[in-house]
């Protein structure tokens, strides 16, 4: 079996590890005023009154993503705006679905040449950061922590700042990445996970990193793949683990002492309320995280 793959020169580049970005550029609101809310009937849906308030929230430019832009089309755009007040509390007072939860991110993202909801789930996660920061406006937040060491599991709060922030680029320089030929089902063609295809598995209990692998096949059936990939061994679990390095992307964990046993450990930040819920003060760390690569089964 063979995968193609980048050269060492583009797994060196793809490889680098750089601190999160700066935001790109901001599209300030027309005449920078509040806005005027006098022509609106008194008792207008929520959605009509929305969408004519959100033409005053600034829209930050995605100037650069952990794809590097390869799973989109040539000249796509991405940008997204920081959440509003109303947004804020209307999360807070509510207890979200996972779905819930992404089409709260979702409706703040505005994508130019393909749907949003095609965005692959680590550049999803990474604008989801992107916008929790903008909106926090401040380089320092707090997240939740859970110790992973089995005879500790020490639970707290801590607080991280920007700068601890590395994110992965893709390696794979071009899509798709292909195995050659794989046992019992030949040649196989992998692209990165979107968003519209996670939801699904999520509604089917399907979270175990075979199924996603299987939905990152494209040429294969699914079911036929799932089996053929959670039973693979030896060479052909290799060949996945490339394969699954190769699409990573994403967000690192960051490392960290535990306050209570002082081992050293790591901190994921690919958790849904680390990222994607804003201000809900003390969360129970989440421990049903999203992982991708071959940190998949720490």
């Amino acid at each position: 079996m063979s995968v193609d793959m980048a050269s060492p020169e583009d797994q060196a580049a793809g490889k680098r590890r750089p601190k999160l970005p700066k935001a790109g550029k901001t599209t300030t609101a027309p005449e920078d005023t509040a806005p005027d809310v006098s022509g609106l009937v008194l008792g207008e849906s929520p959605e009509v009154i929305q969408d004519e308030l959100s033409k005053y929230v600034p829209s930050v430019e995605c100037d650069d993503l952990p794809s590097k832009y390869v799973p989109y089309p040539p000249g796509s755009k991405i940008s997204y705006k920081p959440y509003t007040f109303g947004e804020v509390l209307n999360i807070n007072e509510s207890h979200l679905s996972l779905k819930q939860q992404f089409n709260e991110v979702l409706d703040g993202i505005t994508t130019t040449g393909f749907p949003k909801k095609q965005l692959t789930v680590p550049d999803f996660l990474y604008i989801g950061l992107q916008r929790k920061i903008s909106t926090l406006d401040t380089t320092t937040f707090t997240a939740a922590f859970l110790c992973r060491d089995e005879d500790c599991r020490f639970t707290n709060q801590m607080q991280l700042t920007t700068a601890m922030f590395e994110f992965e680029y893709m390696a794979a320089p071009k899509l798709p990445v292909v195995v050659k030929d794989f046992p019992n089902l030949g040649k196989l063609v992998f692209d990165p996970l979107r968003v519209s295809e996670y939801l699904e598995l999520m509604e089917q209990d399907k979270d175990h990193q075979a199924y996603m692998l299987a939905r990152m096949c494209r040429n294969q059936d699914f079911l036929k793949a799932c089996d053929a990939f959670f039973y693979a061994t030896g060479q052909s679990a290799r060949t996945l683990r490339r394969v699954d390095a190769q699409l990573f992307h994403g967000l690192n964990p960051i490392p960290v002492t535990c306050p209570e046993c002082k081992r050293e450990t790591e901190l994921k930040l690919d958790g849904w309320e680390a990222i994607l819920i804003p201000f809900r003060g003390q969360n129970e760390p989440d421990e049903d995280l999203l992982s991708f690569g071959d940190e998949g089964d720490s």
